[in-house]
């Protein structure tokens, strides 16, 4: 009889520790819960959610620019335009411009020189930030019969008055130029916004890191859970039977009225 009372309080204690560790596994699992491995998870899944959105925008905004660019590039490359000024006036003094006797011929060879010339400051192949202002820039021309200038100042302009044959050119690449290197300082490589790319890319990369990290801790509790239930189910049988064992001799012994 004492076996079977020692065996039903070892069996129900045991019961009772495996109740408590279910208990706790399944607090792991609960998201709501702070310090639990699930809340862990549910929270760096938020924050790699909320990189996700920033790498998106990050990316948006890149491929935007960039397609800019590409329009700009494809502006600037395009032929030449000349835009006509009123017709007789000369063009302001603002706009620099000088006399250029191989252009003399005619409006197109006079037109032929400024487009020899660059149409606005250069590094490489790229406009630089700012017009350059000398003679190796043309941004505009004025012609006459037999009288060709070319503007190497970036304000061309009309001057005011009539002055009987002449025309004043503004060249449509010079406005151009700041607009290409605004966009390409932007979205080339190492440019503000490819940058912003690139480490919204490294965050993102990095806290998949931790998410991953996360759910493998998640997956260990979780299975811990099931063989901790397993085992409580198993442990309850055997607490049951104990009960059962100890209940059935006590009922025997209390007949024959032993107490």
């Amino acid at each position: 009889m004492v076996a079977k009372l020692l065996d039903k309080e070892v069996k129900n204690a045991i019961l009772s520790k495996t109740t408590t560790a279910l208990t706790a596994a399944t607090t792991a699992l609960d998201n709501t819960t702070n310090g639990t491995v699930a809340k862990t998870l549910k929270t760096e899944t938020d924050t790699l959610g909320t990189k996700n959105a920033t790498l998106t925008a990050a990316a948006t905004a890149w491929k935007t620019k960039a397609l800019l660019t590409v329009a700009a590039m494809k502006n600037w490359l395009a032929a030449e335009v000349y835009t006509a000024g009123t017709t007789d006036r000369k063009c302001d003094d603002t706009g620099g411009c000088a006399p250029n006797t191989d252009g003399n011929g005619s409006d197109t060879l006079c037109k032929g020189e400024c487009t020899k010339l660059n149409a606005w400051g250069m590094t490489g192949s790229l406009p630089a930030a700012a017009a350059v202002e000398n003679t190796s820039h043309c941004y505009g021309y004025q012609f006459a019969s037999g009288n060709c200038r070319v503007c190497n100042k970036n304000d061309v302009k009309d001057k005011a008055g009539a002055e009987s044959g002449y025309k004043c050119y503004k060249r449509a690449k010079s406005a151009l130029g700041k607009p290409l290197y605004d966009a390409n300082e932007l979205s080339k490589s190492g440019g503000t916004l490819l940058n912003t790319y690139d480490s919204a890319m490294t965050a993102w990369l990095t806290q998949g890191t931790v998410v991953d990290t996360a759910q493998s801790k998640v997956n260990i509790a979780t299975e811990y859970k099931t063989k901790v239930n397993t085992d409580k189910t198993a442990k309850s049988t055997a607490s049951g039977t104990a009960d059962t064992d100890y209940t059935t001799a006590n009922t025997a012994l209390t007949a024959l009225g032993v107490t």
